[in-house]
C-alpha cells in the first residue's frame, strides 16, 4: 500500500502538472488554486473564447461517469469554476450508469444541481450490468444503457435539472458497431426530452467524426505548455491525445485494469479536449449560450 507520504507527493505532482497546464491553456498565472466563483460574473475562457456573464443563478454541475471522466476531473473542475460552474466529478473506472442510482438519489437531493453530466463510455464489467448472469453486448448493451440513461435522466429531471449526455471517443477497439449503437441510445434518450436532456460527442476534438487517432492538430495554446522538460506539441504541430491502450488519453500511461487506471503525471491534451467540450456544452444549459 502506499505510504501517506508517497500520496502525497503524488498529489503534489499531479497538482503542478495541471497548474502549468492549465495557466498555459487560460493564458493566466499558473496556480491550482480552487477558482471561486464571484457574486456578479466571472471571466469565461475555457477553450480560446472569453466572455463577462452574469452569475446570478444555480451554476451547479454535477458529473457521474467512467475512467475517461475520472482521467479529465482536475481540468473540468478547473475549467467548469473558470466558466462560473462550481463543477463536481463523481467518477470510477469501469463502472456503468446503473452503477451510479443510489448515489444519485442521494446525492441529487443534497446538491440541486443545475445540469447534470452523465458521461459513460460502454462498460460491461460490474454486476448490474450482467441482470441475467451474462456480459452485454452489441445491441443488448446499447439497449440497457437506454433504459439506465433515461432513468439517471429522470432522477435529475425530477429535481429541476437539465441533463446533458456524453458520447466518449471512439476508442482504438471499438471500430465496429458497439460504438455507434451507444451513442445512438444516449440520443434517443435525449430526442424524447428535447428541451431538457441533451447530446453531445465528447469525441469532437478527440476522435472527430467518430474516427480513432492517436494524434490531434495542436490547439493554439498548447504551443506554451512544456511537460516532461519539453514543448508538449511536436515539430507536426501534432500532439498525442489517447493513452497507448487506445481507449484512455494520458500521453504514454500505463494500461487499464479493469477499467481503471492510474493519474497522468503530465499534461494530457485527450482529457483536457474532452473536459473543454463538456464545459462547452455544460455552459450552454446553464446559461443559454456559449460566448
Amino acid at each position: 500500500m502506499r505510504s501517506l507520504a508517497g500520496s502525497r507527493r503524488a498529489l503534489v505532482r499531479r497538482a503542478a502538472v495541471l497548474s502549468v497546464a492549465v495557466g498555459a491553456l487560460l493564458g493566466g498565472a499558473a496556480t491550482i488554486a480552487v477558482a471561486s466563483v464571484p457574486a456578479r460574473s466571472t471571466r469565461v475562457e475555457a477553450v480560446g473564447r472569453a466572455a463577462v456573464v452574469p452569475v446570478s443563478r444555480n451554476t451547479k454541475v454535477v458529473m457521474w461517469g467512467d475512467s475517461l471522466a475520472w482521467e479529465a476531473r482536475d481540468y473540468l473542475t478547473f475549467l467548469g469554476a473558470a466558466n462560473g460552474m462550481a463543477t463536481e466529478v463523481r467518477s470510477f473506472g469501469g463502472t456503468a450508469t446503473c452503477d451510479w442510482f443510489g448515489d444519485m438519489r442521494a446525492h441529487l437531493r443534497a446538491a440541486r444541481p443545475a445540469v447534470v453530466v452523465l458521461a459513460f463510455s460502454g462498460n460491461n464489467l460490474t454486476p448490474c450490468m450482467r441482470p441475467t448472469g451474462t456480459y452485454l453486448f452489441g445491441n443488448d448493451l446499447a439497449a440497457k444503457y437506454e433504459v439506465d440513461t433515461a432513468k439517471a435522466a429522470r432522477l435529475a429531471r425530477a429535481l429541476g435539472a437539465k441533463v446533458l449526455l456524453v458520447g466518449a471517443p471512439r476508442s482504438r477497439q471499438m471500430k465496429g458497431t458497439d460504438w455507434d449503437t451507444i451513442h445512438r441510445a444516449f440520443e434517443s434518450v435525449a430526442d424524447e426530452a428535447p428541451t431538457a436532456v441533451h447530446y453531445a460527442d465528447g469525441g469532437r476534438l478527440i476522435a472527430p467524426r467518430g474516427r480513432w487517432s492517436l494524434q490531434q492538430p495542436c490547439l493554439p495554446r498548447e504551443f506554451a505548455i512544456v511537460s516532461d522538460g519539453k514543448h508538449v506539441c511536436n515539430s507536426s504541430a501534432r500532439i498525442t491525445v489517447r493513452a497507448p491502450d487506445g481507449a484512455h488519453f494520458c500521453p504514454g500511461g500505463w494500461p487499464a485494469v479493469n477499467g481503471i487506471t492510474r493519474s497522468c503525471p503530465r499534461y494530457s491534451s485527450g482529457a483536457y479536449r474532452y473536459a473543454s467540450t463538456i464545459v462547452r456544452e455544460a455552459h450552454r444549459q446553464v446559461y443559454g449560450r456559449y460566448p
